[in-house]
């Protein structure tokens, strides 16, 4: 009788961390910054962001033609130099997520320290990442930056059209580190 009440309290167990979470998408943002001149900074967005967990795997997609600088012809640009032309292509960040996290009741919160996988322009990077879980109810999740995660353009192997960027435009300089921050919501999958 003890082992199958324990393999019922295990299966139980791994089904509460089996738990499958939606990005809710037009409630979650990731942005990014550019700075340019040394001293002009500016905070863009993407607007196609997907994304869920399950189990303990949380991954955001984001369609890199989806930017959106408020300047219409500097998203073409980055589209045509830096995508080249393919504005539908894809940058992925996975996480492997703590339990305690998923079973926060609403109301509570907890930071998570650890790192993120970023994969982008056929490259991989493994980045540190601080994040804050907010259970707004029992069935969504807040995730936010408390740090925004800085990512290189030369390691994502894009330095030389950002460079091309800058001639375009006329500009000094634009800086190869980007930071990203993130504002995500995940609802609970019925």
């Amino acid at each position: 009788m003890r082992f199958f009440m324990g393999l019922m309290m295990s299966l139980a167990c791994a089904a509460a961390s089996a738990q499958s979470w939606q990005l809710v998408s037009d409630e979650s943002e990731v942005a990014f910054m550019t700075i340019k001149s040394r001293h002009t900074a500016e905070v863009h967005q993407f607007m196609d962001v997907t994304g869920g967990i399950e189990g303990a795997a949380g991954t955001v997609s984001v369609r890199l033609g989806s930017w959106n600088t408020n300047i219409a012809i500097r998203d073409e640009r980055m589209t045509k130099e830096i995508l080249k032309g393919d504005a539908d292509m894809i940058a992925t960040a996975t996480v492997e997520i703590p339990e305690n996290l998923l079973s926060l009741k609403a109301g509570e919160s907890s930071v998570y320290e650890g790192a993120t996988t970023i994969d982008a322009f056929g490259v991989k990077l493994n980045r540190p990442i601080t994040l804050r879980v907010v259970a707004v109810s029992d069935d969504q999740l807040r995730v936010t930056s408390v740090h925004p995660m800085l990512l290189s353009t030369q390691r994502l192997t894009v330095g030389s059209a950002i460079g091309k960027l800058r001639l375009i435009a006329g500009l000094k300089d634009i800086s190869q580190a980007v930071p990203v921050s993130v504002d995500l919501l995940f609802k609970k999958a019925n």
